[in-house]
């Protein structure tokens, strides 16, 4: 459970504004199982437009706050639950709470609890073309 939290702390520590792709890129891959989903509230973003996304992100600028981290206990799956400030390329300031679900000490899935806005306006206002599935 610790190996998860350490995981993701180390993963958005790297988005300060330096535009250090090549390290992200890194730690992303080695981070997002190869099934890895994330629900936005236009639909479901898959591991390949999260990481095309996220490059975007990285690369204009975009920056991360760290504000809370905690494991949930639990049988099953090890699930982290975290707060962030998301600095956005535009200049604009979001709030995310999430739940990060790991599957086999990879990120599996990624929930919105608050702030889920802030994840389209990354993964589908920055990258329209992103392989998106719209739940009906």
């Amino acid at each position: 459970m610790a190996d998860a939290l350490r995981k993701l702390v180390n993963y958005f520590s790297m988005f300060d504004g330096n535009h250090n792709w090549a390290a992200i890129n890194t730690t992303a891959t080695a981070l997002a199982h190869p099934d890895f989903t994330i629900h936005t509230p236009s639909g479901q973003v898959d591991r390949d437009a999260w990481m095309a996304s996220i490059e975007s992100f990285a690369k204009n600028g975009g920056t991360i706050d760290m504000l809370y981290f905690e494991a949930i206990e639990g049988p099953g799956d090890v699930q982290v639950k975290y707060k962030l400030r998301m600095n956005m390329v535009d200049g604009t300031t979001s709030l995310v709470r999430s739940i990060g679900t790991f599957k086999d000490g990879m990120l599996f899935h990624v929930e919105p609890m608050e702030g889920a806005s802030a994840y389209d306006k990354i993964f589908h206002d920055a990258n329209p073309s992103s392989k998106v599935a719209v739940e009906q």
